[in-house]
């Protein structure tokens, strides 16, 4: 059986496909918005469209499609309509999925174009960028079959994505299969041959927030995140009480020397800080084994990992407690909150007053760690948990990407920025 991969901005074009490769099969939509359709001679992946810029999470997706190709999809087709058949609009689409997949991906590209005025306009984008140009026509499945022949699959560098994270994360879109959902029976009208068929309804991928927040909403949100006693609520306290430095220090949230867990669920304050509504979501350790009613608690945390600039994750380390098994923590939050967040991750080391040397070359000469660090695009600050010095606060928000548009007085000076 080959394998082949659907890439495109028109869902029902993509399912229309999908209905000529598989011979009229059932498909099956998975909770990643991908959707998977098997019939005698392929299989094939429809991964949603991630070629705008206001996709919400567009790693998440490429992950989602190669976890459901492995070991590689023997080619990957690019489905163009219409609406998005102009020359820099096909380039655009052709370069997302280079930079997605790496450049050598183009020996296993097929462009498929609405029509053949499109094709006779592009053809000789075949040499341009090594792909195959063609039209989505009645023989797409014996041409399919032709360009699969003899031709191994695609091998993913994993430059981009952990390939522990893409393996994970195939485990758990296999367990989460929905029923399957017939594709739509063909309609004719308006003289054309065939229309594709209605897309079914599939459930809202995990990793989107829940509650699909608009523009408009301009609080920004810092989600805690860590194990068990690295000072994860207390970090989160110190951080919102360095918008009332004057009056006595308030423990908005439970925090507490223990082994067990004493953050059992999510917990949000809002506050305004630095000019800017901010909302500081407190979690549990998601890394233990024995949390309760976790799927519960990742949903509610899922709400705040919203669109790119709107959130950043701190996630915390107490030095003295970083074990080799620490090593994949990212890997794992990733695999459970969506890959998006590695991008928005700064690694926060608490208890900065028991280091006896500079934080980076503590960082340097602990390679576990620096592994992480790296993870993090070399994003971290250091937090001193008993000070109560707001600066190492302001510190920290300056460290966020932009943080100049999210808390513009931090960029203004000669302002008091702490109200």
């Amino acid at each position: 059986m080959y394998t082949i991969a659907l890439f495109g901005k028109k869902a029902t074009l993509k399912d229309f496909i999908i209905k000529k490769l598989i011979e009229n099969q059932n498909f099956i939509p998975l909770c990643s918005e991908c959707v998977l359709g098997e019939g005698s001679v392929f299989k094939v992946v429809s991964a949603p469209d991630f070629f705008d810029g206001d996709c919400w999470y567009p790693d998440q997706y490429v992950i989602d499609c190669m976890a459901l190709c492995l070991p590689g999809p023997h080619l990957l087709i690019l489905v163009i309509d219409s609406d998005n058949a102009r020359q820099d609009q096909v380039i655009r689409q052709i370069n997302v999925l280079r930079s997605a997949f790496g450049n050598h991906v183009t020996e296993h590209l097929v462009v498929t174009l609405p029509d053949i005025e499109s094709y006779l306009s592009l053809n000789h984008l075949e040499k341009r960028f090594n792909v195959v140009i063609a039209t989505t026509n009645e023989k797409l499945s014996d041409e399919c079959i032709t360009w699969c022949k003899n031709r191994k699959p695609f091998h993913y560098d994993f430059r981009n994505y952990s390939q522990e994270v893409v393996k994970r994360r195939r485990e758990v879109l296999v367990k989460t299969r929905t029923c399957d959902v017939p594709l739509g029976d063909d309609r004719k009208s308006g003289g054309e041959a065939m229309a594709p068929p209605t897309r079914p309804q599939t459930e809202p991928a995990p990793e989107r927030p829940m509650d699909q927040r608009s523009e408009s909403d301009n609080t920004f949100s810092i989600i805690v995140l860590g194990r068990t006693g690295t000072g994860k609520s207390a970090s989160a306290n110190t951080i919102l009480n360095a918008a009332n430095s004057d009056t006595e220090f308030t423990q908005h949230f439970k925090s507490e020397f223990s082994s067990v867990p004493v953050t059992t669920k999510c917990s949000v304050v809002v506050l305004k800080e630095f000019g800017t509504l901010v909302r500081v979501v407190d979690t549990p350790d998601f890394l233990h084994e024995e949390l309760r009613d976790e799927q519960e608690q990742l949903k509610e945390c899922r709400k705040y990992c919203g669109p790119m600039g709107r959130y950043v994750v701190l996630l915390v380390i107490k030095p003295s407690r970083f074990t080799e098994g620490d090593i994949g923590m990212l890997e794992i939050l990733e695999t459970k909150l969506g890959s998006g967040i590695r991008k928005n991750t700064i690694l926060l080391l608490t208890f900065g007053e028991q280091l006896e040397e500079d934080p980076k070359k503590y960082i340097s000469r602990n390679a576990n760690l620096k592994k992480l660090y790296e993870q993090c695009d070399k994003r971290f600050h250091v937090f001193r948990n008993k000070s109560r010095n707001t600066q190492q606060v302001v510190e920290l928000f300056r460290k966020i990407p932009n943080y100049q548009k999210i808390f513009p007085k931090l960029a203004e000076k000669g302002q008091c920025i702490i109200c």
